[in-house]
């Protein structure tokens, strides 16, 4: 549908709009931005009632769906039937739920019921990898990320778009979530995965990914298939992969020879790739609640040597043989 951008300033202007469903999935619409559409008819076709308020030239708020209600009882509530024709919105709700649960929003139970509905027709079937994981990164960085995850075990969305997530979760729960309204506080007591998630806010998206993928592990269920699903970046691939990889070395760091630790951070190619290696570091912390900062140390002290003028004498293996005799000889004291 037509948006504009302003030359100067890049703001978003668009035009006020109705949708047609014409086919399954997200793009399944034929729009109509014809001038008589009305700022009513646009905001009904919106996905909740807190984001369809509009303002006018004066300054005087056009609500005709009840948001403001809504924003003073915290409740996200849908708009109409139509919410239904777009079945990310499932995911944006889930979303929005993990985004504002720390100021007591919840979402109204007739959304809910909505959200099943749409998971069983299999409008989310649909989604295309890419969407999908637009949404599930954005939910990384709410305030509380865990409850996203639980809303999507709620209404079944979570056995559609990530499967061995949705095994993994059941399994680690010891209840039934199966409620009108989420409860997620009540659920994750029981769920620790999504527990060490939302203690470690702050941390990025891939982080906190890993973070599911290696507790997932412990329990024998590998999330690398979620690379090709979700058409994951080779960093986030490389992640959820390594901490399957790495797992043994990991839970033994602490018994680890510096020959062994320069091994690992040879094949983890940490050397070259520093950053990657300390995310994985930080994931598998967080999730074991073992510290892995002796391999974090090593990795500095290999990073702090001078080794140029050390080797540039030598040329070819035995320059090889020599800086990695160098960087054991750091790593003797840890």
């Amino acid at each position: 549908f037509p948006v504009f951008l302003h030359p100067q300033t890049g703001e978003e202007y668009a035009l006020a709009r109705t949708e047609q469903k014409i086919a399954l999935g997200y793009h399944g619409f034929r729009f109509n931005t014809a001038p008589d559409i009305t700022i009513e008819e646009d905001l009904k076709r919106r996905d909740l009632t807190i984001n369809a308020i509009a303002q006018d030239e004066n300054g005087e708020l056009i609500d005709p769906w009840g948001g403001q209600r809504d924003l003073d009882a915290r409740v996200l509530r849908h708009i109409s039937d139509a919410f239904s024709e777009d079945p990310v919105r499932v995911l944006r709700v889930a979303r929005f739920a993990a985004r504002f649960y720390s100021l007591g929003f919840k979402i109204a139970p007739e959304t809910v019921t909505l959200m099943k509905q749409i998971v069983q027709a299999g409008e989310i079937d649909q989604l295309v990898p890419e969407r999908v994981w637009q949404e599930v990164e954005k939910s990384l960085t709410a305030n509380t990320p865990s409850v996203f995850w639980q809303v999507l075990l709620q209404v079944g969305a979570l056995t559609r778009i990530a499967p061995e997530l949705n095994d993994f979760l059941n399994a680690g729960s010891k209840q039934t979530i199966a409620h009108d309204t989420p409860q997620p506080i009540s659920a994750l007591r029981s769920i620790p995965a999504l527990a060490a998630v939302d203690q470690a806010v702050g941390e990025s998206p891939e982080v906190l990914l890993a973070i599911l993928a290696c507790c997932a592990w412990q329990r024998g269920i590998s999330l690398a298939p979620l690379g090709e699903r979700w058409k994951l970046s080779n960093q986030h691939r490389w992640l959820i992969e390594a901490v399957v990889q790495f797992d043994g070395v990991l839970s033994r760091v602490h018994d680890l020879s510096g020959a062994q630790m320069l091994g690992v951070l040879e094949q983890a190619d940490a050397l070259r790739r520093p950053e990657r290696f300390k995310a994985l570091l930080a994931a598998y912390q967080l999730c074991r609640n073992l510290s892995t900062e002796r391999l974090s140390q090593a990795l500095n002290k290999i990073a702090e040597l001078d080794l140029g003028a050390q080797v540039k004498q030598l040329s070819g293996a035995a320059a090889k043989r020599r800086v990695r005799a160098l960087r054991l000889k750091a790593l003797t004291d840890l």
